[in-house]
């Protein structure tokens, strides 16, 4: 389209795989995943595929400690072995559901709510909480009327914004 090759374009520069950040071997949970094992490595990105029913959204639940582990190994950077999610957010692992309606927010609370909602005692006051959530709003471009809004009146892609921040702040509250 532009008159020029994809490798002008993006060229290859030379790269050397960094440490393994996260392992999982023949991993295997109630369910699925029934044998699951890979390695990513710093500076990696990795993508899960398959189709529905494949295990995708169980391997990833099991990693994040929500689901149980049948067998194999996990381990994510120097930790081993399966954890609930509390210790994975304490060792800086987040997760944001694929269902972010069911399980990733409160839909009858408002943005405020669900975003202070895992650091309450440090939000006792409204306006506290108001201005956490002004950053957060501005940092990601939430479109909303304001703090107090529901999170149900907002579109779906600020609904999954409000899910980021919110995985982002279990994250942080987690590590303090």
């Amino acid at each position: 389209m532009v008159g020029r090759t994809v490798e002008d374009l993006y060229p290859r520069s030379p790269r050397s795989p960094g440490d393994a950040v996260l392992e999982i071997n023949n991993l295997a949970g109630t369910q699925r995943p029934l044998a699951a094992t890979l390695t990513l490595r710093r500076g990696e990105v990795l993508g899960i595929a398959g189709l529905v029913g494949a295990g995708r959204t169980e391997l990833l639940r099991a990693i994040f400690g929500l689901d149980p582990v049948r067998r194999g190994r996990i381990r994510i950077g120097t930790y081993v072995g399966p954890h609930s999610p509390a210790r994975r957010w304490a060792q800086g692992v987040g997760m944001l559901s694929e269902d972010r309606k069911a399980e990733g927010l409160a839909l009858s609370m408002s943005l405020a709510d669900n975003l202070t909602l895992s650091r309450l005692p440090a939000f006792v006051l409204p306006s506290a909480q108001d201005a956490a959530t002004l950053r957060w709003t501005q940092r990601l471009n939430i479109r909303c009327r304001g703090p107090r809004q529901p999170v149900s009146d907002l579109s779906g892609g600020n609904q999954q914004k409000v899910a980021v921040a919110l995985d982002n702040l279990r994250r942080r509250s987690q590590q303090s």
